[in-house]
């Protein structure tokens, strides 16, 4: 009896938590995002047995930006696994090619634009290392402005129509959602 009591307290024990920094080299210095300073931060057995957290924050020339992230650990059949994620990014140089398939690097602009975003995934195990993950999620965009890539240059009528309305429009919402198989 002890021992199934001991056996019991054993499986029901939630393993310590513990985390480790991340550093990636473009948190010092992207072509998009220039100079600046980045961390990374990942974490085991949160809330769970075997989730994860993450985090990232970055402070560089031309973005700034964090994330904040959670997810359970593999998932088993069912649908049992969970990711949540949500973005805050304020970039002031992001390209701009256009919407759609008539989008030419030719009529690349740079633009200054917000956005926020905050997904949730729920995963189920297909067997073996398959899985299929259904997600939603809302995107809120807020361009500010823009201006060519290279100044001087020419743009397209449409691309820069599309961008003025974009612009105009002010803060845009968007609901989201896919279904990802792996």
């Amino acid at each position: 009896m002890l021992a199934l009591l001991w056996g019991i307290t054993e499986t029901s024990a939630q393993e310590s938590f513990y985390w480790y920094p991340i550093f990636k080299p473009n948190y010092f210095w992207a072509p998009s995002a220039g100079y600046g300073a980045g961390i990374g931060l990942n974490g085991r057995n949160l809330f769970l047995d075997g989730d994860a957290g993450r985090s990232r924050h970055r402070i560089q020339q031309f973005r700034q930006s964090t994330s904040i992230g959670w997810a359970t650990s593999k998932p088993q059949p069912g649908w049992t696994g969970w990711l949540v994620v949500t973005n805050v990014v304020r970039h002031l140089r992001e390209e701009f090619y256009g919407e759609g398939p008539g989008a030419l690097v030719t009529s690349r602009q740079i633009i200054h634009r917000n956005r926020a975003t905050a997904e949730v995934r729920r995963s189920q195990a297909l067997g073996g290392s398959a899985w299929i993950q259904a997600a939603g999620g809302i995107r809120l965009d807020h361009v500010l402005n823009f201006h060519p890539d290279i100044p001087g240059s020419t743009l397209p009528v449409e691309t820069t129509a599309e961008l003025n309305r974009i612009e105009a429009a002010g803060v845009q919402a968007a609901l989201q959602g896919s279904l990802d198989l792996g």
